[in-house]
């Protein structure tokens, strides 16, 4: 999104204190992923590959998963403003595993994401941050891939969430490591290679990226198409207008 205003003095504060990192848990080998996605607009068309179906139909996105467990994720619009240039709005997950609602999942995700990524709508003006997601499945891991961007400026950000299909419980980062048949020394060194291509001839300071390699800051998660993908923070150089902000960036692991 293209702004003239700057990110206000507490927006700033508030995204450096919690929409940038990665969220550790709050409460909650090969495999086959059959992955379909439906998206609501009058007409529809349909597109299938060897592993995803892409259905398009008016306002909603609905995908549906079956590896280990049936699961199906819901999108609820909780608000939405489009001004004629952007569409601003605060979409949140409404997941179902097995056909049954996850609703201890739905209720903290909701709050989450309202809590985290704020949004104020009022007549044809928003303010904070706009925030959609996508998710993924794999074996028994779900994951939650939430983007968020600035109504006033050119920041954007995300974070991942990860949860367990057996327990419907939230997956520590170092968990979800474990669960993909990976090493922590594996993997950490992995997502350091992938930060440091990240920061090269970019706007990004390399030495304080690198130092936020550690669990409470990157983490694997899955992808909608069912591949292994790497959510890392990285640290604003000091010749960006964001300078010492945090942003979250997503990778696929094997591209880089």
């Amino acid at each position: 999104m293209k702004r003239t205003a700057v990110l206000s003095t507490a927006l700033c504060l508030a995204l450096m204190a919690s929409g940038c990192a990665y969220n550790q848990s709050a409460s909650a080998g090969e495999s086959s992923v059959e992955t379909s996605l439906e998206t609501t607009v009058v007409e529809t068309t349909e597109v299938v590959t060897s592993e995803t179906q892409t259905e398009t139909t008016s306002e909603e996105t609905v995908w549906t998963f079956k590896s280990s467990h049936d699961v199906r994720v819901e999108t609820v619009t909780l608000q939405r403003l489009d001004d004629g240039n952007y569409t601003f709005a605060t979409l949140v997950p409404k997941i179902f595993v097995d056909g049954k609602e996850a609703s201890e999942i739905n209720s903290f995700l909701n709050e989450y994401i309202q809590k985290n990524y704020p949004l104020r709508i009022e007549d044809n003006y928003a303010d904070g941050m706009s925030e959609t997601f996508d998710c993924g499945v794999k074996d028994n891991i779900l994951s939650i891939h939430i983007s968020a961007s600035a109504t006033d400026c050119d920041y954007f950000t995300g974070e991942v969430l990860n949860f367990d299909l057996d327990t419907l419980k939230q997956l520590e980062n170092s968990e979800v490591t474990k669960l993909l048949g990976m090493t922590d020394d594996a993997f950490l060194s992995k997502a350091t290679d992938i930060v440091k291509a990240a920061c090269k001839d970019s706007g990004y300071d390399l030495d304080k990226s690198v130092a936020l390699v550690k669990y409470d800051k990157v983490t694997a998660f899955i992808q909608p198409d069912g591949t292994i993908g790497v959510a890392a923070t990285l640290v604003y150089s000091d010749q960006t207008q964001f300078v010492g902000m945090e942003c979250v960036r997503c990778f696929n692991i094997e591209k880089v």
